[in-house]
């Protein structure tokens, strides 16, 4: 696992805890941290919903 991929699992869990650690796949948990991960890294605004 490259530290990228390290990086959004660890944000992701993070926020599937916040939630309260929901039932599910946590596919969106994990959608919300890709986008955050790879906008820190290129710079790129996040846009919040």
């Amino acid at each position: 696992m490259d530290a990228c991929e390290e990086e959004i699992r660890e944000l992701a869990y993070s926020k599937w805890e916040a939630a309260g650690c929901p039932s599910g796949d946590g596919f969106d948990f994990w959608l919300e941290a890709e986008l955050e991960v790879i906008a820190a890294r290129t710079g790129m605004p996040t846009r919040h919903a």
